[in-house]
């Protein structure tokens, strides 16, 4: 799973954000680089993943009064920071704090950068040199990297064990961040589809695109009676849903599927990748679970099923760079896609 996800901050608002992200405090959805974007302390935990080599990226703005920010972490290994002189810190945080830093004015406060972070983590925890860590700030070529550390030791217990949970960011109130991505090494996708992106992509733009028309099924139940996809083309989560309730369409509304034809984009070339999400919950007791479809030329894939929780949360770990059977996410593949679930219990 070589492409662990992306957020635009697009898809939820302030009231709603919990539903994706962790937060410690003052989490909100101001106006962002494209659309919304993300204001506070927020994180992120995601799945185990395959390969030591993180890579994060994000737009940014941070204010002028404000003091350093934290912005991509690894877990509790490292994080960047901005200083007032106009650089940027690789902090470890270790017992030490100890930071390296880049030529000062590489930033500048209430202006928007794209910030990528590319870290190895080495485990071998003797002490000895072995990871690398590069940063990189409006540099769509990657080419100059403002830090550049070879041969570092990174690593910390929390990554001998080889499940490395990485973290999104801990922001103060004066930074904005937009279109943050998240990738790890690996060199396939979880269907085994080769040729991901690894390293840094550049500055990117992450669009939303919502269910504009019914597709191959419509199973569920639409509360209120009207057709299921306008129910699911919200901004955010409301009273408006789907519902695979039991006594519809079965005696248990297992096994029922809804599909969706999506909004079309307009890139003129291929995109990197594509981040499926689904808003849902279950109602009361007992085990509630879904697998998220996808209807490529002709045949529905299961993506992954999960199981749910009794409040709204997104199904976040369901990243592609193809389309499921491996074809190129063109603008012509994606538009005639279409994406949805299955009830599973």
């Amino acid at each position: 799973m070589a492409f662990l996800y992306c957020c635009s901050g697009d898809h939820f608002d302030t009231a709603t954000r919990l539903q994706k992200w962790q937060a410690s405090s003052g989490l909100v959805v101001p106006v962002g680089k494209h659309g919304r974007g993300l204001s506070g302390s927020w994180s992120k935990s995601l799945a185990t993943v395959r390969s030591r080599r993180c890579t994060m990226g994000m737009w940014f703005r941070d204010s002028a009064a404000m003091g350093p920010s934290y912005l991509p972490t690894t877990s509790s290994a490292s994080g960047i920071q901005t200083h007032g002189d106009g650089s940027i810190a690789y902090q470890i945080l270790d017992n030490a704090l100890t930071s390296y830093f880049s030529p000062v004015d590489v930033w500048r406060p209430n202006t928007w950068h794209f910030l990528e972070l590319d870290v190895y983590l080495d485990t071998t925890l003797d002490g000895s040199a072995g990871g690398f860590v590069k940063v990189y700030i409006d540099d769509p070529l990657h080419l100059s990297p403002i830090i550049d550390l070879e041969d570092i030791y990174t690593a910390n217990a929390t990554f001998a064990t080889g499940d490395y949970l990485w973290q999104g960011c801990v922001f103060t109130s004066g930074t904005v961040f937009d279109d943050a991505y998240c990738l790890d090494g690996a060199t396939t996708d979880v269907y085994g589809n080769t040729g991901a992106p690894v390293g840094p992509l550049g500055p990117i733009s992450i669009g939303i695109r919502r269910p504009m028309d019914e597709g191959f099924k419509a199973e569920w139940d639409p509360d209120p009676a009207v057709p299921n996809w306008q129910n699911t083309d919200d901004d955010s989560p409301d009273g408006t849903t789907t519902n695979g309730a039991s006594g519809s369409g079965s005696p248990s509304g297992i096994g029922l599927e809804d599909l969706h034809e999506m909004e079309d984009i307009d890139t003129d070339d291929t995109a990197i990748a594509m981040h499926l999400l689904v808003s849902a919950r279950k109602d009361g007791e007992g085990t509630g679970q879904l697998t998220m479809l996808a209807r490529h030329d002709g045949v529905t894939y299961d993506l992954e099923t999960r199981n749910l929780a009794e409040e709204y949360l997104y199904r976040t770990r369901v990243a592609l760079h193809t389309m499921p059977n491996g074809d190129p996410l063109t603008d012509a593949n994606f538009n005639a896609m279409q994406f949805g679930y299955r009830r599973e219990a």
